[in-house]
């Protein structure tokens, strides 16, 4: 299972990553960015949600609504 997670980094910034997930454990994390602003991380998203679905996830995400 994949999806995008949001954390804060020391420097204050957001980062935003695709995380895969196999029986409860990550395993693999994609690292898309990150950004200081609310406009910069919904950017950030975009292009997430884009890696998700052209790895074939994005169906996960349908009528999903992110924080900004």
């Amino acid at each position: 299972m994949a999806f995008i997670r949001k954390v804060k980094t020391a420097s204050g910034a957001t980062a935003v990553q695709v995380v895969h997930k196999r029986y409860g454990e990550i395993v693999k994390i994609v690292h898309v960015g990150s950004a200081k602003t609310e406009k910069g991380v919904a950017v950030l998203e975009r292009e997430a949600r884009r890696k998700l679905v052209k790895k074939g996830q994005g169906e996960l995400f349908d009528g999903v609504a992110f924080e900004t």
